[in-house]
C-alpha cells in the first residue's frame, strides 16, 4: 500500500485549487463509488472507476465529510469491503488488507498476498 500524495481523487473546479483549506476545515462531500461500507461511525467508499484502487473514509461520526487526505491507496483495484470481529477488511484483485484502530488513527495491514477477489460478486 502506498500513501496518496499529490493528486486527488477528486475533481474540483479551478478556482478551488487556488484556495487553502486547513485539513481540520475541509468538509469535502463524498466521492464517487459503488462499494460502500459503515464501520466505527465511519463511511468508507471504494470503488470509483476513475480511481479504483481508492478508498475513502469519512470524519468520525460525519458521514457526509469526506477531508481529502482521508484516503488509502492500495497496490489492486478494491473488489469489496466487510466488517469482522477484529476489524475491517477490504478486498483486492491481488490481497486481503485489514483496517484496525479508529478514525482518525487507521492503521491498514496487509493479512494476505498474491491472492486476492476478481469481483464484487465473488467475496
Amino acid at each position: 500500500m502506498r500513501e496518496r500524495t499529490g493528486v486527488s481523487p477528486y475533481a474540483f473546479p479551478s478556482t478551488a485549487l487556488r484556495t487553502r483549506v486547513s485539513p481540520s476545515d475541509d468538509n469535502s462531500p463524498p466521492p464517487q463509488g459503488g462499494i460502500v461500507k459503515v464501520w466505527q461511525k465511519t463511511v468508507f467508499v471504494a470503488g470509483d472507476p476513475l480511481n479504483p484502487e481508492t478508498l475513502a473514509y469519512s470524519d468520525d461520526d460525519e458521514p457526509e465529510s469526506f477531508p481529502l487526505i482521508n484516503t488509502f491507496e492500495f497496490d489492486s483495484p478494491i473488489t469489496g469491503m466487510y466488517e469482522t470481529y477484529s476489524g475491517f477488511v477490504i478486498l483486492t484483485e491481488t490481497g486481503v488488507w485489514q483496517i484496525l484502530g479508529s478514525n482518525p488513527d487507521f492503521s491498514v495491514v496487509k493479512i494476505l498476498d498474491g491472492m486476492g477477489c476478481v469481483g464484487r460478486r465473488a467475496a
